[in-house]
């Protein structure tokens, strides 16, 4: 039989169950697995981009050294010429930037 609770038995005891359902259509992975693979890709990209930059900045830097050297050798030429494409790629490298999706 059952036995009624004593009013001066004062444990009571609780339980609380959490339960998840994930439902998807279509055999689609759930949004939260999208999102960071999309966070991961955008990472990606930016350290793809840094490294072009630093690539870039060493070569400006090293056609830089170069005309320099041409100039003190009196190579006046040569000095020309390396500072009109070092100048024309800079130029070329801001008037071609791409712009970043808005999104």
């Amino acid at each position: 039989m059952n036995k009624i609770p004593n009013k001066n038995n004062r444990n009571i005891s609780v339980t609380q169950q959490k339960t998840e359902i994930n439902i998807t259509n279509n055999n689609l992975p759930d949004p939260r697995i999208i999102q960071e693979f999309r966070h991961e890709i955008i990472k990606q990209e930016s350290n793809r981009e840094n490294y072009k930059y630093c690539i870039a900045l060493i070569v400006f830097l090293v056609l830089i050294g170069l005309i320099v050297f041409s100039i003190i050798y009196d190579a006046l030429t040569v000095a020309s010429i390396l500072a009109g494409t070092t100048i024309l790629g800079v130029i070329s490298l801001f008037l071609n930037r791409e712009k970043p999706n808005q999104r």
